[in-house]
This record gives C-alpha cells, sequence and structure tokens, in this order.
C-alpha cells in the first residue's frame, strides 16, 4: 500500500471519528436540555389569524340601491385600513355555499361590533330577524365585557319593537339616521356620510388595522371570457362588462355598467326599473333581453357540480316525510322514535353517513332532508351541543319552501343551545316529551303531521282537538315552563333510585328485592311497592283490570306513575323471566328507559338464554346493548349474588 493511500485511510478514519463525537455530544446536549427547563429551545409559534371583529348585517332580499349602498360603504371603511376587521358575507365569497346561513350566524354569535343597515326589506328579512334576536339574547345574558356594540345605519323609515329599542339603549347604540333632512342625497353622498358619522368609533374596535389592497385592474380591451369559468356571484365588474358584449349589448350602455361598477353580486339585484332609471338602459327590448339572458345563466349554473345545493332546494318534498335530525350519540333514541312513527304509516329519513367536513355532510344528506316536509329535531343533552344538528337545522331553514321544523324537547338543554339556535328554534313548534307521558306525546305528533279527519261526537272531538293544540307550543315557551314549573314532590315521599320493571310471577321475589335495596339505603320503586318505603300499599296494579270509575279518578293513573317515577330513578333494573321476555310491559319499560336515557341493569330470576330467545326483535337489539344479568334464579345464587348485584347497581349509578 502506497503512502498516499495509508494517509487517506488514516484521514477518513479520524473524520469517522470526530463525526461520532459530534453526534455524541449534540445528543448529549439534548438529554441536558430535557434536564434544563431553561436552555430548552422555544419553538417558534405560528400566528393565529386574527377574527374579524365588526360584522355588516344587512338584508338578502336588498333592492340594487340598498346593496349597492352597502358595498360602498364597506368598501371605503375597508380602505381606510380597516379591510381585515370588516366581515362581510360579499367579500368572504361565501353567499353562493351551502353553510351560507350557519355562517353568518356564527359570525353575529362572536363578533364585537355590528353594523346593522336598516331598511323595509331589512325588517323583514329571515336571516336579518335571526341576527337581531342574536344580538337581543347576547346583551341580555352575557357580561358586560363581552356584549357587542351595535351602530344602526337607517336607510329608511322603519319600526322597531319595543324590546329591540330596549336593547339597543342599554348598550348604547349608535344611530346614523340618513331619512328626514338626507333622505334626497344620492347614495354616494349617503355613504360619505355614513363613514364619516362610523369611522372613529370603529377604528377604535378595530385589532388588525391593515391596509386595502385593491383587486387588480384588467384590461377591459381584451376579452378572455373569464365570467365562463365563474358563477354569475363571482363575476366581477369586467365579467359583466363582457358577459353584456356576448349578448350583444350596445358599448353605450356597457359603458354605464362600468360606470356604475355593478359586478356579479349587484347584477342579481337588478330589476327593470333598476336598469331603465338607475343605468340608463332606455330600450325596453334591451332591458328584457338582459334578464332574460341572466335567468338562462342562473339555469345553467344549477347543472354544475359545486351547485348540488341549488339542486336540493328545488325538489318538491313528500307529504307525510320526516327527516330526523340527531346526534349520533342518541342513535338508539332515534331508532325507537323512527319505528313507532313507521308504524304510525309515516316515512321516516335520517342522515346515513357523517363525511369527513361539513360541506360533505351535507351534501350527503341534504337530498333526503329536501325531500321531507317535515324535519323533526331530537333536542337532548348531546344534541344541544352537536354540529350535526346545528348544521342540518340550519340548512333546514335556508331550504325553506313548504317545510317544517318540528322539536322534540327530550332534555331542558336552552342554557347550553347556541344563540343562533336559540334565535332560529326558539319561536319553532315543539312538543314536550320531558314532562308529558311518551304515549300522550307521540299522539300529539301524530295528529300534528297526519290530523285526524273525523271523530265521533263533537264533545269529545272538541276536547281532542284542544288536547292536541295544546300540546304544541314554541320550544321556548316549553323550556322556559319546565324551568320554572317544578312539580310539587310532597317531602314524606322518598324519590325513588331504582326502578325495578318485573312481570307478575315474580312478585314475591320483587319485593325481597326491593327491601334489600331499602336497607341498604336505596329507595326503589316498581307498580308492586307503588310508593318507595311503603309496605302498607303494595299491589298488582298491571293485573287489576277491574277497577272502578271512582277509584281511577281518585288514584293517579299507573301509566303515569311509571312514566314519573323512571323518570326520577337513576338506574332501571329489569327482573328476566321467560313470561316478561315474552310480555307488552317488558317492551314498554325497556322503550321508555331508552327515550329517557336510563341505564339498564338486567338480573335473572328464572332462567333465560341470553340474549333472550322469543323477545321482539326490538327487545333483543336493545338487550344486546346490556351487561350479562346477574343470575338470581335459584335460592342458592340469590344469596350468593346479592352483594354482587348491589355493587353493579352503585357502579351504575355513579
Amino acid at each position: 500500500m502506497s503512502d498516499k493511500e495509508e494517509k487517506a485511510k488514516v484521514t477518513k478514519h479520524k473524520k469517522g471519528k470526530t463525526k461520532r463525537s459530534e453526534k455524541k455530544d449534540v445528543g448529549s446536549r439534548k438529554e441536558k436540555n430535557k434536564d434544563d427547563p431553561e436552555v430548552q429551545p422555544v419553538k417558534p409559534r405560528k400566528p393565529k389569524k386574527m377574527k374579524k371583529s365588526i360584522y355588516i348585517s344587512h338584508s338578502s332580499d336588498a333592492t340594487f340601491v340598498e346593496k349597492r349602498f352597502v358595498v360602498d360603504l364597506v368598501q371605503q371603511v375597508k380602505e381606510n385600513n380597516l379591510s381585515e376587521d370588516i366581515w362581510f358575507d360579499k367579500d368572504e365569497k361565501i353567499i353562493d355555499s351551502s353553510s351560507w346561513l350557519s355562517t353568518r350566524l356564527e359570525n353575529t354569535d362572536k363578533c364585537r361590533a355590528i353594523v346593522f343597515i336598516f331598511s323595509r326589506d331589512f325588517m323583514t328579512c329571515p336571516i336579518t330577524v335571526y341576527e337581531r334576536k342574536i344580538i337581543m339574547e347576547r346583551i341580555s345574558h352575557d357580561d358586560e365585557s363581552k356584549r357587542p356594540q351595535v351602530f344602526c345605519v337607517i336607510l329608511e323609515q322603519v319600526q322597531f319593537t319595543r324590546t329591540f329599542a330596549e336593547c339597543l339603549l342599554s348598550v348604547n347604540a349608535v344611530l346614523v339616521d340618513l331619512t328626514g333632512d338626507l333622505a334626497h342625497l344620492s347614495i354616494e353622498e349617503k355613504t360619505s356620510y355614513a363613514v364619516g358619522a362610523l369611522f372613529e368609533r370603529l377604528d377604535k374596535i378595530a385589532t388588525v388595522k391593515s391596509p386595502y389592497m385593491p383587486p387588480p385592474i384588467q384590461s377591459e380591451s381584451k376579452y378572455n371570457e373569464d365570467w365562463k369559468r365563474k358563477r354569475v356571484i363571482a363575476w366581477n365588474c369586467t365579467d359583466v362588462v363582457e358577459w353584456l358584449y356576448s349578448i350583444h349589448v350596445r358599448e353605450f350602455y356597457r359603458h354605464s355598467f362600468a360606470e356604475q361598477r355593478v359586478d356579479g353580486y349587484l347584477l342579481l339585484a337588478t330589476r327593470d326599473s333598476d336598469l331603465q332609471w338607475l343605468l340608463g338602459v332606455d330600450s325596453r327590448i334591451v332591458r328584457k333581453k338582459i334578464l332574460s339572458e341572466l335567468m338562462l345563466v342562473l339555469k345553467s349554473e344549477e347543472k354544475y357540480s359545486e351547485s348540488w345545493h341549488l339542486r336540493y332546494r328545488l325538489i318538491r318534498p313528500k307529504r307525510d316525510s320526516i327527516y330526523l335530525i340527531y346526534d349520533p350519540q342518541d342513535a338508539r333514541l332515534a331508532s325507537n322514535i323512527k319505528t313507532d312513527l313507521l308504524r304510525r304509516g309515516l316515512q321516516v329519513l335520517s342522515h346515513d353517513k357523517l363525511g369527513q367536513s361539513r360541506e360533505e355532510f351535507l351534501q350527503l344528506n341534504g337530498g333526503n332532508l329536501a325531500k321531507c316536509s317535515y324535519a323533526i329535531c331530537l333536542m337532548t343533552e348531546a344534541a344541544s351541543t352537536s354540529p350535526f344538528v346545528f348544521h342540518e337545522v340550519l340548512f333546514s331553514y335556508w331550504l325553506g319552501g313548504d317545510r317544517s321544523l318540528l322539536t322534540l324537547l327530550f332534555s331542558n338543554s336552552w342554557n347550553k343551545l347556541k344563540n343562533s339556535m336559540k334565535a332560529t328554534m326558539g319561536d319553532s313548534p315543539a312538543i314536550d316529551f320531558e314532562k308529558k307521558l311518551y304515549s300522550e306525546s307521540m299522539s300529539i305528533l301524530e295528529h300534528h303531521i297526519k290530523p285526524q279527519p273525523n271523530l265521533t261526537g263533537v264533545v269529545l272531538e272538541q276536547k281532542y282537538l284542544e288536547q292536541m293544540t295544546e300540546g304544541v307550543q314554541t320550544l321556548k315557551s316549553i323550556c322556559f315552563a319546565n324551568m320554572t314549573n317544578e312539580p310539587n314532590v310532597d317531602e314524606s315521599i322518598v324519590i325513588p333510585k331504582i326502578f325495578i320493571s318485573y312481570q307478575w310471577d315474580v312478585q314475591a321475589r320483587v319485593l325481597e328485592i326491593a327491601d334489600f335495596l331499602e336497607s341498604n339505603d336505596l329507595p326503589c320503586w316498581s307498580d308492586v311497592t307503588m310508593t318507595p318505603r311503603s309496605s302498607t300499599s303494595r299491589m298488582a296494579m298491571r293485573q287489576n283490570k277491574s277497577q272502578s270509575t271512582a277509584d281511577a279518578a281518585q288514584v293517579e293513573n299507573l301509566q303515569t306513575h311509571i312514566h314519573r317515577n323512571m323518570k326520577l330513578s337513576k338506574v332501571v333494573v329489569c327482573c328476566l323471566t321467560p313470561k316478561y321476555v315474552h310480555c307488552q310491559n317488558c317492551e314498554q319499560d325497556m322503550l321508555l328507559a331508552s327515550s329517557l336515557g336510563k341505564p339498564v341493569l338486567p338480573v335473572m330470576l328464572q332462567f333465560v338464554t341470553w340474549p333472550p330467545e322469543g323477545a321482539s326483535e326490538r327487545v333483543r337489539k336493545m338487550m344486546t346493548h346490556l351487561p350479562r344479568p346477574v343470575d338470581l334464579s335459584t335460592d342458592k345464587l340469590f344469596k350468593a349474588n346479592l352483594p354482587q348485584f348491589l355493587d353493579k347497581l352503585v357502579r351504575f349509578m355513579s
């Protein structure tokens, strides 16, 4: 081996050593950094995007003049370094989105300040009605530091409700009145006046204050037909002029559109009178041509793949069809409701897949929702904060048409609802499943959807109709009534913790279980005991069919007893026997426990296979989700497993 080769080998070996030693040093430094918090490297955090704090509330049904005023107002405010502080749905490019309604209401609920553009259209537009309710809710219930600042620009004379006027006074709302002496001003003059009155106050609220970046100016000499690749709502001024050129509108009229800065948003608001008096299109034939060609473009847009929500809106809902809106956690409750409604001859649909995003969820299930004439929301603890329920409810409102929303209240979670849900659902019809009997509430629901045509007897018919009508009230009124009108409970009666469901052939064993539980400070109820800790009034009322009318008037109905006491109980114990599995009481109690969300603990008092054979399909499905029963089928097992049964009960209750 030559000297050069030996030297190269030595240097290579040294380099390898130095690299290994450097790696060791780096590893040791990392270990030291882990132990020493002062030496730990600080990871750079990504800057969070600031939320836009100032919300522009305007009517989506406004005229060309009003929309032109709003567009100019927003643009001039943004040009004064508030471009990243103003939230305006046109600039956010969500107007053609399926979640436009929910996005607007969410931002109304989060904004620090809101600018109302009052007009006659504003007072009747559904979305602005919801936005006013959200602001009133925030002013009434939020902390003083979180209350939004309110700015009111009055374009036309409107009449405020007393409640809304009081809310505006309570937050010292700023009023900019453009009526009266200022009514004769042009749109440009009104815009400048409103900006001057609002800017200083809006500037104090702004948090970002970034400069306005105007859109790039496009050459009007070369038409590249960009408008064909966009939807009308996304057209800019150049696209509108180019489209007018494509339908052979004279250059004089095209210049008028360009001078007035008419884009796709304003073009959709134009009417025949706007074309004639504001845009100078004096030819009736040209006006008719522009409007008819615009309708053809809008119809062609419905065929786009991203316009699925527009196609859903055109679907005619089927009569007596129901779409169930519920949270996935309430799937068992929804299944029971669906089965009962199908038995009553109603068509019931619900969501099939959840998808990966809000848009995908609505696209997968919006078609079924659009087909139904009723959207029924199951209001529970889980549903009150569920994003699935939130988006489906607001999408049903966006669909509109002959569709109605009905709420079934299983849990009074009004205080947990978002303000946007309170605004939209508060005045919608609802049925109380929380305080009333399940069977009675289901009858009210059936009558509301499918009214009975004829009833025998005038008096009975009138009484029935009154009961059915009174059973449907607004969600807000039912929730407030249930919060304030708590039932008067006799202090001498102990509220039961355990509800025992059984069949009459094991009454003696049920009484032994009841005595054992009560001796361990666990009050229980069954129709063999009727009241907790009451050994003198024990009776098997489910078998007593020959009760007199006088007795029935004095004693509360058994079904009412069962419903009320199961609702008060924490755990339902079902006593399994071959006869219990086949009896109707078993199915009724299991369905009621499922609808009330009560945990069920099975005990085996006589041997049955598990899951029980011969039971109805609904009962078998419910029992497969239950834990294996505690075996108390013989005297020996009864004595041996009773402590185990007690331990399981305590765990269930905790």
